[in-house]
């Protein structure tokens, strides 16, 4: 029986993309233009383009410059998102000021990010994220009150568990930032 669905599946899945392929039109293509005879509409509508920015610093500017280079004669909004992650470090007795974090980082605003894409992005679980040794390197900003202190604690990637560092050496070993970001 579970072979006969897969089949029925696996052929209802050609027929829609033979469809789409024969029968659309080839909406896909990028080398489709209007004819130069087409009028221009009498009512240009507002286009939003919304750039994801994600670490992609090197090349955004790019990309905006070459958006407002297009030939638009309706209104165009560009709006640059960025969605980086970074890591803060505070006491555990403390509060996080997303305000600050910000300011210290150069941003706008902060805001917390989901518990699964801090997962995703750390390759630790919540309740065990290390700043040390996550899937990638990112930036990071320490509370100063942890230069007050001969060792800190930071998880040491599973829930109860914790490494003791010099303030310094876990400065040095993330490229942290050190600021107030307590609230």
């Amino acid at each position: 029986m579970a072979v006969d669905l897969l089949s029925v599946a696996a052929a209802l899945s050609l027929a829609l993309w033979l469809g789409l392929a024969g029968f659309r039109g080839g909406f896909w293509r990028a080398d489709q233009v209007l004819p130069a005879d087409t009028p221009a509409p009498s009512v240009w509508p507002t286009v939003v383009a919304v750039v994801p920015a994600r670490n992609e610093a090197s090349t955004i500017a790019a990309a905006v410059r070459s958006l407002l280079k297009q030939r638009y004669e309706g209104e165009l909004r560009i709006v640059v998102v960025d969605d980086e992650l970074v890591v803060a470090i505070v006491p555990v007795s403390c509060q996080l000021s997303m305000k600050r974090v910000a300011s210290a980082l150069g941003a706008k605003r902060a805001t917390m990010c989901e518990p699964a894409a801090a997962e995703r992005s750390s390759g630790y679980i919540v309740g065990g994220i290390s700043p040390i040794g996550q899937r990638k390197r990112l930036r990071t900003v320490i509370d100063e009150t942890a230069e007050l202190f001969d060792t800190v604690y930071v998880s040491g990637g599973r829930r109860g568990m914790d490494v003791g560092l010099a303030p310094n050496d876990l400065i040095a070993v993330l490229g942290a930032v050190v600021a107030p970001i307590t609230a």
